[in-house]
């Protein structure tokens, strides 16, 4: 229409709408652990509630709703294959038999996971991998809350800020 008024009609000369001013959007950098943190935070977690989900992530970069629903059943012990079928979605507060993606996907874990899964599932009372302190599933909350604090007990801030 502006196209119009200025090119066939000479009503106008310029587009008033390409003036418009635009929202500047803020460009956050995303933050990740260096290699030394991860490490401490992985030493720090080994034998406290939740350290399982932070060794899950750390090592396979499983998204939160992944950890959440891994089932043992989905663990390969034999082989070191960690296999992901299902995924939680918090806003549907539902257990989905796919993940993100629709495409079911396996990791081979690390010789340290894999020895690490090995003696939490001699231990384990759940059909879930990474559960809360009473056994049942993960919660985000918690989860999010209690590894903002193993990071504050270690000085690291760089996740959080």
């Amino acid at each position: 229409m502006f196209g119009d008024a200025i090119e066939l009609f000479r009503l106008l000369t310029f587009n008033p709408a390409q003036r418009t001013l635009k929202p500047k959007v803020p460009i956050k950098e995303t933050t990740h652990l260096n290699l030394g943190d991860a490490k401490k935070l992985l030493v720090h977690v080994a034998d406290k509630p939740y350290g399982v989900a932070v060794w899950l992530q750390l090592y396979l970069g499983l998204r939160m709703g992944e950890v959440q629903a891994l089932i043992w059943e989905n663990v390969d012990l034999t082989e070191g294959l960690l296999r992901i079928r299902r995924t939680y979605v918090r806003k549907e507060k539902v257990i989905r038999d796919y993940p993100k993606g629709w495409r079911h996907h396996s990791h081979k874990m690390p010789a340290e996971l894999w020895d690490f899964l090995k003696s939490e599932r001699e231990k384990a009372t759940s059909i879930f991998v990474a559960t809360s302190p009473e056994g049942g599933m993960l919660s985000y909350g918690w989860y999010s809350r209690r590894l903002k604090r193993y990071c504050a007990e270690l000085g690291i801030t760089r996740l959080f800020h």
